[in-house]
């Protein structure tokens, strides 16, 4: 993910060099890209004061793809290079490298061929059919239109994915996953291999929706065993000044500067989540816990958990 998100190329602000060197002789190709650490491994090493959970250290959302000049650089001067200023290039980067790949927009196009067979195992209108030898998975979409935004990548709300494996072409289709039109849009795409669906959530930090969490269930696996990753970049502020402020007796503070810090609460927590739950668990009964407030933390919650299964299943 690290390698394809940079497009194989230094993250460092206006490098870019290309990471990798094939040769016609083979022997002589040179991968040249470093995988570097943004928490360093050991407590001593460049920003590795900063916490975060061992099972987390040597994961995408901990790396920045660099050339060898910039690693040295970024660990030479980590007051510099903090931990904040590196996700924000790798973010910058990352969205450098999606912009000039991306396709332009185009008209609406399915996958669909009219089936009737197909046809009987929805409830909705039926958009994509993929159908390999390891499984037919099919889109039913009970909201607008999906989208293509890029080749192979859709984006959508109120869809329904479904599965039907070689072994069970004649009974129900398992259902993979469900996202309602209250949901913020999903993007997916799949291949023989994997659906892939990725998450999005507010951020605060950009004031807009960021992918969160790529779900990959490869289709010779059980639905339940797919393999999620975070794509949320974690945020190194200090807690306390938040906790402070939600934990405060009732106050003039307005319903969304309360949302706005949940949110903030929940990205410094991305890198301690069974704390951060903690955090959250100490919230319920405060004075503005209720209405849509409430149902932000117990999704936050939800969001929490979530990281803490990624990380039992890597």
């Amino acid at each position: 993910m690290l390698w394809g998100r940079a497009g194989a190329r230094c993250s460092f602000d206006g490098c870019r060099i290309e990471l990798i060197k094939l040769s016609e002789a083979r022997t002589e190709d040179a991968i040249l890209g470093e995988e570097a650490h943004i928490i360093a491994q050991r407590k001593d090493g460049p920003r590795g004061e900063i916490p975060i959970e061992s099972q987390r250290i040597d994961l995408y959302e901990n790396l920045i793809l660099l050339c060898p000049t910039h690693h040295t650089l970024v660990d030479a001067q980590p007051e510099k290079y903090t931990v904040d200023v590196l996700h924000q290039m790798k973010k910058i980067h990352e969205s450098w490298v999606d912009l000039n790949l991306r396709a332009p927009n185009r008209a609406e196009e399915f996958h669909y061929v009219p089936d009737p067979a197909y046809e009987s195992f929805c409830d909705h209108r039926l958009v994509h059919i993929w159908k390999y030898p390891k499984a037919q998975i099919f889109c039913c979409s009970f909201g607008s239109n999906p989208i293509q935004i890029l080749s192979g990548i859709w984006k959508a709300s109120g869809i329904e994915l479904k599965r039907i494996l070689p072994s069970n072409y004649n009974k129900t289709p398992e259902d993979i996953i469900i996202v309602s039109e209250a949901e913020p849009e999903v993007e997916y795409r799949c291949d023989a291999e994997a659906l892939e669906v990725t998450h999005y959530t507010y951020d605060p930090r950009v004031t807009a929706f960021a992918p969160f969490v790529t779900m990959r269930f490869e289709h010779d696996r059980p639905i339940e065993k797919k393999l999620i990753s975070l794509r949320l970049s974690p945020d190194t502020s200090a807690i306390e000044p938040i906790l402070e402020s939600l934990n405060q007796k009732k106050v003039q503070t307005s319903s969304q500067a309360i949302e706005e810090m949940l949110y903030r609460l929940r990205n410094i927590g991305i890198s301690v989540p069974r704390q951060a739950l903690k955090w959250t668990q100490r919230l319920w009964g405060s004075w503005w816990c209720d209405d849509y407030l409430a149902e932000s933390l117990q999704d936050i919650e939800k969001q929490l958990e979530l990281i803490i299964d990624a990380e039992q299943v890597e």
